[in-house]
């Protein structure tokens, strides 16, 4: 007399979570690559948005502000006087990595919302583009370019 079978045997439920966990490590590669070149995008607009905030908060308050990179902490902090403390962070992704030294690096703006041209250099590891950010005398444009 045969028995009738109900679900799956051991070998068919091995064979099926073998399939799936393939497909999910497939998968799993270019989906971290996307998510990770999404965040980098997002920081862009982000950064821009604490520089105007940080050269607005100089010349509004007649006084010195500050904007600095640690990467140590993955994190770029607004700092203001009276008394000096931070007013505000944003993020680094974890993709992205300062190329200019491992210590903290600082943006200074003047009262009148001036701050020193220079460029400083991001890597990505997730794409391995390089991202060149250019400081234009005075401080007033932020011009981010990507290479690969």
């Amino acid at each position: 007399m045969s028995r009738r079978r109900r679900g799956f045997t051991l070998y068919e439920m091995v064979l099926v979570l073998g399939v799936t966990a393939g497909l999910g490590l497939l998968l799993a590669g270019p989906a971290a690559v996307s998510r990770a070149s999404l965040a980098e995008r997002a920081f862009w607009p982000a950064w821009q948005r604490l520089w105007r905030t940080a050269r607005q908060l100089a010349i509004s308050q007649h006084n010195e502000t500050v904007l600095v990179v640690v990467p140590a902490s993955r994190r770029v902090e607004l700092w203001a006087p009276k008394p000096w403390r931070c007013r505000q962070t944003i993020p680094i992704p974890r993709s992205l990595r300062w190329l200019d030294g491992p210590t903290k690096t600082d943006f200074r703006f003047n009262a009148q919302g001036w701050g020193q041209a220079r460029t400083v250099h991001w890597r990505s590891t997730a794409t391995g583009h390089h991202w060149q950010q250019a400081v234009q005398f005075g401080g007033s444009l932020v011009n981010v370019y990507e290479t690969a």
